[in-house]
């Protein structure tokens, strides 16, 4: 028996382990890699159906995206698979990732009504059936966090029926124009070839989208969500339409004799790639002299490894997209060769609400900060790009994202619009939007913020800019409001609200673009003004919501994440609604660094 030294087994290297992704449009069983210790699974529950007689738009399925959750290798693990809702309101079916660390439920999606819409993991909207108007069914029913859905729409006193909610926003009020189903949630595990539908953010695969509400009497009905929502009906227009297979999207309202079921679910479970290990006793010397280098046998970790957020790669450049605030854990930053420390970052807050009624003034678009770009693959940026990237250090990082401003409302008083509310990551925060302004005894004037709200008409000044002060700026300030009922426009991270001119409003200002995800996005466009008479001004570029029209639509809401201001309202004569601001979209924080 030899003895002496150091005693152990001789150098060995246990090969890497590739990633895995598992689709299951059906139920059944998911067996792990025999390596594998920890997944990130997305679970998409059934959508919400609707029913014929004039119902709001179903629900999206509840959706949830899970990292980190311990399992054992070469076990088995139960999925479920909800079926979408059938015609009649009925619910979607649950989701469930069988985890025993970590079980994962989406609940499905609430049914589109003739009366109140069904709570679900994304609520049903109201429908058309005395007395209205109905209200929406609750979204994130029963709680999650982050939440797995949002609300439907309420039904417009007229008769026209809410859209279903999506995962990634609320379902629009039923309008004359017809109410659009929520947004879906963007994830970017996803297998090859594809599921889910493309969406805003080219990168992502959507789920989870609001069905379109149904409309009465002929009018137009609403589009499904982007995440496989089933668009509306009318009674001359084509059927509503099913919520997608396997997206968890809802139905389409329903007119007489015509309803139809929500999409069924999806469960996807990444397993994550195993780098080569090496047990076994090994020359202090070799060690040390491969550490140095960064090399350590090929196998050491020699980039930053993170979670948190939505997760996406370009090239050799890892993207995390926070659409929600939430913890950014950086597990791995030691070690590393020089600049590869180094991320990249988009910082955008939550757009403003528009004033209410009578040629209000548009909500301005969130504050809109990012870095030069420069440390992580030389991506295009915007003319506002500046600062320095943030070297990542192991721990973990709180990102707040800004939610959007309320749009003002006409009872019991006018309102001018809500801010927006501030985006942060480590050093960097971006101001929310200032809300436009309306006829009341508050403010006249466009409010500051990141990019100024819009003045009311009558010649009311917009809101300031790049409040507080920033270098490069954030944003722009908010346009004058028109000499009779033009409102001003909110103003956009790449331009200044126009001025309203005489009855028209003035269209909100343009939005910038970045290609931090891997594809240019324009985002922090502000808010139309309001006009009476005539149509409502056009929202920036970049997410900006139209200003309310008379006669016509009211205003619209800013895009959800992309930090646009709401268009500013009007003295509609369809219903009461009609007079609102439009709400601020929520603001967006990404994260980019190099990971191979």
């Amino acid at each position: 028996m030899a003895n002496g030294g150091i005693i152990g087994p001789v150098q060995t290297v246990t090969p890497a382990t590739p990633e895995t992704l598992t689709t299951f449009t059906s139920s059944g069983t998911l067996t792990t890699q025999a390596t594998t210790t920890s997944v990130q699974t997305l679970v998409v529950a059934g959508g919400g159906g609707s029913t014929p007689d004039g119902s709001g738009g179903g629900g999206g399925g509840g959706f949830r995206c899970i990292s980190d959750i311990s399992v054992s290798g070469s076990s088995p693990y139960p999925i479920t698979i909800g079926a979408g809702g059938g015609p009649g309101a009925s619910p979607g079916s649950n989701s469930v990732a069988g985890f025993p660390s970590n079980p994962i439920t989406s609940a499905g999606g609430g049914g589109g009504c003739r009366n109140a819409g069904v709570a679900g993991g994304s609520g049903g909207g109201g429908g058309r059936y005395a007395p209205l108007p109905n209200a929406a069914g609750a979204g994130n029913t029963p709680p999650t966090s982050p939440v797995q859905g949002f609300a439907g729409g309420a039904s417009h006193p007229g008769g026209a029926s809410g859209g279903g909610g999506g995962a990634g926003g609320v379902g629009a009020t039923g309008t004359p124009a017809g109410a659009a189903g929520g947004v879906g949630a963007g994830s970017s595990i996803n297998p090859s070839p594809c599921v889910g539908t493309p969406g805003p953010c080219g990168s992502l695969r959507y789920f989870s989208g609001g069905g379109g509400g149904a409309n009465q009497p002929l009018a137009q009905p609403g589009p499904g969500g982007y995440g496989g929502g089933g668009n509306g009906n009318n009674p001359s227009g084509p059927n509503s339409s099913s919520g997608v297979a396997n997206t968890g999207g809802g139905a389409g309202g329903g007119v007489a004799p015509h309803s139809s079921p929500g999409g069924s679910g999806i469960v996807i479970v990444k397993e994550p790639a195993i780098p080569k290990s090496a047990p076994g006793v090994w020359s202090m010397n070799t060690v040390y002299d491969l550490v140095k280098q960064g090399e350590w046998g090929g196998f050491n970790p020699s980039f930053i490894q993170a979670t948190g957020g939505t997760i996406s790669e370009s090239g050799d450049y890892r993207i995390h997209t926070f659409t929600a605030s939430g913890p950014f854990n950086v597990t791995s930053s030691i070690l590393k060769p020089a600049g590869s420390d180094l991320a990249d970052w988009t910082v955008i807050a939550g757009g403003a609400g528009g004033g209410a009624n009578s040629g209000a003034g548009a909500g301005g678009a969130g504050g809109f900060r990012e870095s030069p770009g420069t440390s992580t693959g030389s991506y295009s940026v915007s003319p506002l790009a500046g600062g320095s990237a943030i070297t990542l250090t192991t721990q973990d990082y709180t990102i707040t994202v800004g939610a959007g401003g309320t749009g003002g409302v006409d009872s019991p008083s006018n309102t001018v619009g809500g801010a927006g509310t501030a985006s942060t990551f480590s050093t960097i925060t971006s101001a929310g939007g200032g809300g436009g302004g309306a006829c009341t005894s508050t403010s006249n004037t466009g409010l500051p913020g990141g990019s100024g709200g819009g003045g009311l008409r009558g010649g009311h000044a917009g809101g300031s800019g790049n409040t507080p002060p920033t270098s490069p700026a954030q944003g722009n300030n908010g346009g004058t409001g028109g000499g009779n009922y033009g409102g001003g426009g909110g103003g956009g991270a790449g331009a200044v609200g126009a001025n309203g001119s005489g009855s028209s409003g003035g269209a909100g200002g343009a939005g910038v673009a970045n290609s931090i995800t891997g594809s240019a996005v324009t985002r922090a466009g502000g808010g139309g003004g309001g006009s009476q008479p005539g149509c409502g001004a056009s929202g920036g570029p970049g997410g900006g919501g139209n200003g309310g029209s008379r006669p016509g639509p009211g205003a619209t809401p800013g895009t959800a994440n992309t930090g646009g201001g709401g268009g500013g309202g009007t003295d509609a004569t369809e219903g009461p609604n009609d007079n609102y601001g439009g709400a601020g979209g929520p603001g967006v924080v990404i994260i980019r660094y190099k990971y191979q």
